[in-house]
C-alpha cells in the first residue's frame, strides 16, 4: 500500500509520515527534501545517503535542472523489492527536470509499499492520482 499525505504548510504532514515510517520493520529507501536555515536553498537527501542542492531562491524557489537530471539516474536504479519507499516531500521545483519527474513517477509505480508527502500545490499531485491512498491532513496535534 502506498500512503500519500498532503495538506497545508505546517499541518503536520512530515510529522505523520515520519511516525508511520518509524513503525516499519522493513528497510526504508527514498529521500527527504528540506530547506537550509536561511530558507534560500532546498536540498534533497537520500535515506542514509548523500544530499544535493536542488533549488535556490531567486524571488521564488528555482529548481536546478542539471542536478535533478543527474538524480533521475539514481532514482532509476533504486531496488524497491521488499522495502518501504519514503518521500518527504514532492513540491513544484522538480518539474524543471522531466527526467526527474519521469524517474520519480516510475519509482513510485514500481513500489509496493510507501509513504509519500506531496505539497498541496504540487503540479505533480494529479500525476499521482490512482496510485495508492490519498490523505489530506488539516492539522496534526500531538497530545
Amino acid at each position: 500500500m502506498i500512503l500519500k499525505i498532503t495538506g497545508k504548510i505546517g499541518s503536520g504532514k512530515s510529522t505523520l509520515a515520519n511516525y508511520v515510517i518509524n513503525l516499519s520493520q522493513r528497510e526504508i529507501i527514498g529521500f527527504r527534501s528540506y530547506f537550509d536555515d536561511s530558507k534560500n536553498s532546498l536540498y534533497l537527501e537520500f535515506v542514509n545517503g548523500p544530499r544535493y542542492k536542488i533549488a535556490f531562491r531567486n524571488g521564488k524557489m528555482v529548481g536546478i535542472k542539471e542536478t535533478l537530471d543527474d538524480l533521475a539516474m539514481c532514482l532509476n536504479t533504486v531496488d524497491t523489492t521488499g522495502k518501504v519507499l519514503f518521500i518527504d516531500e514532492i513540491g513544484y521545483v522538480e518539474i524543471v527536470s522531466q527526467k526527474f519527474v519521469d524517474a520519480l513517477l516510475n519509482l513510485i509505480k514500481r513500489t509496493q509499499d510507501g509513504v509519500i508527502v506531496i505539497r498541496e500545490n504540487s503540479p505533480l499531485r494529479g500525476e499521482l492520482d490512482g496510485i495508492g491512498i490519498f490523505f489530506e491532513i488539516h492539522k496534526v496535534e500531538a497530545t
